[in-house]
C-alpha cells in the first residue's frame, strides 16, 4: 500500500473519526438537552409533588378537621335525633290527647245535640199537650159562661152541632146570636211561626165559610182563642179575609166578649119590644131603682142612729167605758164570706129560706133533765 493510500485511509479515518465525534457531539448535546429537559421536568415534578404534598397535608388537615367536625356533627346529629325522637313522642302524645279531646268534644257535641233534640221534642210534646188542654179549657170556659143566668146563650161545640149544620165545618164552639152563629176557635200549632199559622188559618176558615151553603148564618166576626202566654208573639191581632173579620183574643177576654154580645142582644131585644113589653121593663127598672134607693136610705138612717147610740155611752163611768173599749178592741170582726154572698145573691130561693129561718121561731134546745125537773114543779 502506498503512502497516498495511507494518507487517504488516514484522512478517511480522520474524517470518519471527526464525523463520529461530530455525531457523538451532536448526540451528546441532544442528550444533554434531553437531560436538562428531564431535569427541568423532574424539578417541575418535584415542585408539583411538593405542592401536591402541601395540598395533601392541607387536605389531611382539612380531612382531620372534617373528621373532628364530622364527629361533632355526628354527636350533634345524635343529640338532634334524640331531641327529634323526644319531640316526636311529645307530638304523638299531643296528637293522641288532641284526638282524645276531639273525640270527647264530638261526644259532648253529640250529647248536646241529642239533649237539645230531646228538649225540643219535650217542648213540642208539652206544647201539643198544652194546646190540647187549651182547646178543652176554652170549650169548658165557654160552656160555663154561656150557662150563667146573666148571659144564657144557646151554645154548640164540635161534638154537638145543630142538626142542619154544614158537616164540612167543625168549629170548636159557637153561640147563637140574633139568628146567627158566632164562631170561637181555639187555635194551636206546633210551628214556631204562630203569626204565619194564624194568618193561614184565617184564610182557610174564610174560604170554607164562603163556600158553605149556610154562609149567611155565620156572624161576620170570628174569634180565635190563643193562650195568654202565646198571644204576645202575634204582631197582628185582627185579620180581614173573604168578607170576615178575625180577632185573636186570650181566654181571659171571653167573658167580656160574651157580655158585649149579650148587651147587643138586649139592645136588639129592646128595639123589637112592643109598647106593653116596654112598659113592663120600665116598671121593673123603676121598682129596682126604688128598692135600691130605699135600701140606701135605710142604711144611712141606721148608720146615723148607730152613731147616736155610740155617742150615748158618754154618760157611762170612765172606768166602765175603758173596760168596754178594751173588750171591743179584742173582739173579732165578723164578716161575710164571698160564697155566702154569692149564694144569697144568685139564688132567690135560698134567700127566702134564710129569711124564713130568721123570722120562724125555733124549738128551744133544752136538755131532757131540765124538762123533767120543770115538769116536777
Amino acid at each position: 500500500m502506498t503512502a497516498e493510500g495511507y494518507i487517504v485511509i488516514t484522512l478517511l479515518l480522520g474524517f470518519g473519526f471527526l464525523a463520529a465525534a461530530a455525531g457523538l457531539l451532536v448526540i451528546t448535546r441532544r442528550h444533554n438537552r434531553e437531560i436538562k429537559a428531564l431535569q427541568q421536568e423532574l424539578l417541575q415534578e418535584r415542585q408539583r409533588m411538593n405542592h401536591t404534598e402541601s395540598e395533601r397535608r392541607g387536605l389531611s388537615g382539612q380531612l382531620e378537621a372534617a373528621r373532628r367536625s364530622l364527629s361533632g356533627s355526628e354527636r350533634r346529629i345524635y343529640e338532634l335525633e334524640g331531641e327529634l325522637r323526644r319531640r316526636q313522642a311529645e307530638v304523638d302524645q299531643r296528637i293522641g290527647e288532641l284526638h282524645q279531646a276531639r273525640l270527647s268534644l264530638e261526644q259532648e257535641r253529640q250529647r248536646i245535640i241529642e239533649e237539645d233534640q230531646r228538649k225540643r221534642k219535650l217542648e213540642e210534646e208539652n206544647r201539643t199537650r198544652l194546646w190540647a188542654l187549651h182547646e178543652q179549657e176554652t170549650q169548658r170556659k165557654l160552656r160555663e159562661l154561656c150557662g150563667r143566668s146573666e148571659l144564657s146563650f144557646l151554645s154548640f161545640d164540635n161534638s154537638s152541632l145543630p142538626g142542619d149544620f154544614d158537616a164540612s165545618l167543625k168549629p170548636d164552639f159557637m153561640i147563637r146570636f140574633l139568628d146567627q152563629y158566632v164562631i170561637f176557635d181555639a187555635k194551636h200549632s206546633a210551628s214556631q211561626n204562630l203569626s204565619g199559622y194564624i194568618a193561614g188559618q184565617a184564610q182557610l176558615t174564610a174560604r170554607k165559610l164562603s163556600r158553605s151553603a149556610q154562609q149567611d148564618q155565620f156572624y161576620p166576626r170570628i174569634f180565635f182563642v190563643i193562650p195568654s202566654l202565646d198571644i204576645g208573639a202575634l204582631k197582628t191581632l185582627s185579620f180581614y179575609e173573604g168578607g170576615y173579620h178575625f180577632h185573636c183574643i186570650c181566654p181571659e177576654s171571653l167573658e167580656a166578649v160574651l157580655v158585649l154580645f149579650k148587651l147587643l142582644e138586649q139592645y136588639e131585644f129592646a128595639a123589637s119590644c112592643n109598647p106593653q113589653d116596654r112598659e113592663h121593663i120600665v116598671r121593673v127598672i123603676a121598682a129596682l131603682q126604688q128598692q135600691i134607693r130605699y135600701q140606701n136610705a135605710v142604711n144611712v138612717i141606721s148608720s146615723f142612729r148607730g152613731i147616736q147610740a155610740l155617742s150615748s155611752q158618754e154618760v157611762l163611768d170612765s172606768d166602765m167605758r175603758r173596760c168596754i173599749d178594751d173588750i171591743r178592741r179584742n173582739m173579732r170582726i165578723e164578716n161575710f164570706t164571698p160564697s155566702q154572698l154569692k149564694r144569697l145573691i144568685q139564688d132567690e130561693q135560698a134567700l127566702r129560706e134564710e129569711l124564713l129561718t130568721l123570722v120562724t121561731p125555733q124549738k128551744a134546745s133544752v136538755e131532757e133533765e131540765d124538762m123533767d125537773e120543770a115538769k116536777g114543779y
